[in-house]
């Protein structure tokens, strides 16, 4: 199993595919294992490279609480090792700000930025969700298992990190082409925050779709990939 020491971790990664590079930085309480019908779609088009985030799958998990910077050090430490620069950066959710991140903070390691489902403010004070509480219980379920558990420690550190970050306000600061891909019935990230970036980052395009948080797993699937393989017309 392919593993790279970064930091305080041993960062769990995969790479599939050929040709241009293209990052795939998950949402909370995802691992690499769960994703595997996304990353042979986008193998076919990308050389791929999907990671476990700091917290999940079967990347360390360390007990003391989480950041987004602490997590774009993570993955901009993992490129680095990989010489991987630059990359387009698709991130999810959690992902999302991450990605917002890097591109500010590591432009270098960034050509384009795909983001899916994207959260826009910080959020103080909000506890974590009784469906978001339901749905990690549910993976203790016999059929619902994942291949690799979370700990709820880890689970509550990446919820807090994803909270605390303010994606709008970075965005102004984004000089790469930024392509984002919105659920218009989003209940956990809404589709005027995604807006927001959008009218924040110069070099933006929006495509809404119908559906919520994971519209990206239904019905609109297609749709959500013919939009990533276009990439080269984010913006003019």
């Amino acid at each position: 199993m392919p593993y790279i020491a970064v930091h305080d971790l041993a960062m769990y990664y995969e790479i599939h595919g050929t040709g241009e590079p293209l990052v795939l930085v998950l949402g909370l309480g995802s691992d690499v294992s769960q994703y595997s019908w996304m990353i042979e779609e986008l193998a076919r088009h990308y050389r791929t490279i999907a990671f476990d985030n700091r917290g999940a799958g079967r990347t360390g998990m360390p007990t003391q609480s989480y950041s987004i910077t602490q997590m774009t050090d993570d993955l901009a430490g993992l490129l680095e090792e990989l010489a991987i620069d630059p990359a387009r950066i698709l991130g999810i959710s959690l992902g999302s700000r991450i990605a917002v991140d890097l591109a500010v903070r590591y432009p270098n390691r960034v050509k384009d930025l795909i983001l899916v489902s994207v959260l826009a403010r910080r959020v103080v004070g909000q506890r974590i969700s009784l469906p978001l509480r339901l749905s990690f219980i549910a993976r203790w379920l016999p059929g619902f298992r994942p291949r690799f558990r979370q700990p709820w420690y880890a689970f509550v550190n990446q919820h807090a990190a994803a909270l605390d970050y303010d994606s709008v306000g970075c965005a102004a600061e984004i000089e790469v082409p930024t392509l984002i891909l919105h659920g218009r019935r989003d209940r956990t990230a809404s589709h005027q925050g995604a807006e927001e970036i959008a009218h924040a980052a110069a070099r933006s395009r929006l495509v809404s779709f119908t559906g919520g948080h994971s519209f990206f797993r239904g019905n609109e699937q297609d749709a959500f990939f013919q939009e990533i393989f276009n990439g080269a017309k984010i913006t003019q």
